[in-house]
C-alpha cells in the first residue's frame, strides 16, 4: 500500500495531548484498532522551529466508528472535551 492510499484511508480520531494520545492508543489496542499519531511538537524541533504541542491521532475510516465510540468513553470517564 502506497503512503498516497494510506493516507486516503485515514481519519482523525483525536488531537491532544502526547499523554492523552497514548491512553487512548492503548484503549484502541485493546480492540485490535492500529493508531498513527502526528505529532507536530516532535517535527518543528526536528526542523529547527517550534510548533503545537498539540498530537493527532488517526485510524484507518473502516475502524473509525468503534475508535471513536473509545474516544468518546475515555473523554467522557475523565471529564474532558474534544478539541
Amino acid at each position: 500500500m502506497g503512503l498516497f492510499t494510506l493516507q486516503n484511508n485515514l481519519k482523525r480520531v483525536f488531537t491532544g495531548s502526547l499523554v492523552q494520545v497514548q491512553a487512548i492508543e492503548t484503549r484502541l489496542l485493546d480492540h485490535q484498532i492500529k493508531g498513527i499519531t502526528k505529532n507536530h511538537y516532535n517535527s518543528g524541533i526536528m526542523a529547527g522551529f517550534g510548533a503545537s504541542s498539540q498530537v493527532q491521532l488517526f485510524v484507518d475510516k473502516r475502524d473509525y466508528k468503534i475508535a471513536y465510540q473509545i474516544v468518546s468513553d475515555y473523554l467522557s470517564d475523565y471529564n474532558l472535551k474534544a478539541v
